[in-house]
């Protein structure tokens, strides 16, 4: 639903906001870990953070493999895209998939909610093993850092009330 812009670095992620300035985007909300803007139809996400330095490392780090997709300005009029292979096999299959080990594990339980979402808003299946791995991951987790991944929940824009009921009757 948004579309999602990285920067390379600190001053490209300033470029990028007075782009988006000049071009008429007006802030829309402040999230956790970036800036939301609304230019005409459309919301751009600016995340905070300017690393890795590379579009391949940068898809490595989404959980969810249908977001490790993306397209790098390489000069000029010059484009580059980069799709993860899963996200391949999570079209065909017409399933969502997560990479695992879940590099944002302390953020699995806002991982499911948007998994939920996209199964749903893209009329695919979320398999159960998927699911599954993010209740591992939560389940070896001592109290603290079970509320800890609760409070994530809470604070993320795509918060779930059944993952967070779940979640609560989960803890240790």
């Amino acid at each position: 639903s948004d579309l999602d812009f990285w920067a390379a670095s600190l001053e490209d992620r300033k470029l990028i906001v007075e782009a988006l300035t000049a071009r008429g985007a007006r802030v829309l909300s402040r999230q956790a870990f970036s800036d939301q803007f609304e230019i005409g139809d459309r919301i751009v996400d600016l995340p905070d953070k300017t690393e890795p330095s590379t579009l391949e490392e940068r898809l490595d780090r989404f959980d969810i493999v249908l977001s490790a997709v993306g397209v790098e300005h390489s000069g000029g009029d010059r484009w580059r895209a980069a799709i993860h292979p899963l996200a391949r096999q999570s079209v065909a299959a017409r399933q969502i998939l997560l990479l695992t080990p879940l590099i944002n594990w302390r953020h699995a339980l806002t991982t499911l909610a948007r998994a939920r979402r996209y199964a749903r808003e893209l009329e695919f299946a979320l398999p159960k093993e998927e699911e599954q791995e993010v209740w591992r991951v939560f389940d070896a987790q001592d109290a603290a850092m079970q509320r800890d991944m609760i409070e994530r929940l809470d604070r993320s824009t795509s918060a779930d009330a059944a993952v967070r009921d779940e979640a609560v009757r989960r803890l240790r």
